[in-house]
């Protein structure tokens, strides 16, 4: 009985920790992630800026005309989105994290370090 509880206890690990491996994206390009949603068949294109000296994660969306940056601060429970459309136009917003929701599985994959850093170097605002 012992063993039988000790090959169980393996089993279980092993299979958790493989899911945790498993990426939430379904495409990757060039530092670029696209996240499928359930209800639309275009795929959120998103670039993982990295985790600040803070410990926030953040996350950029968009293209030459608006952006959107998305941070997720300790403790971790809210998401705070900063949306940027021409040179003075910001809006700010706050949602729950969620890890069943597309911003939540990339911030996960970000979190369990799925996601490679986009490098400072190169001009986000191409796609």
């Amino acid at each position: 009985m012992k063993y039988i509880l000790a090959f169980l206890l393996f089993f279980f690990s092993v299979t958790i920790l493989a899911q945790e491996d498993k990426p939430n994206y379904v495409y990757e390009d060039n530092y670029t992630y696209g996240y499928e949603s359930t209800t639309s068949k275009n795929l959120l294109m998103i670039r993982y800026m990295g985790k600040t000296n803070e410990g926030s994660y953040q996350l950029m969306s968009g293209d030459s005309n608006s952006v959107i940056y998305f941070t997720l601060a300790q403790p971790y429970k809210v998401v705070k989105i900063t949306s940027m459309s021409g040179r003075n136009n910001f809006e700010k917003s706050v949602i729950m994290f969620d890890t069943n929701t597309i911003i939540g599985s990339v911030f996960e994959d970000a979190i369990w370090g799925r996601l490679k850093v986009f490098p400072k170097e190169r001009n986000q605002f191409i796609w």
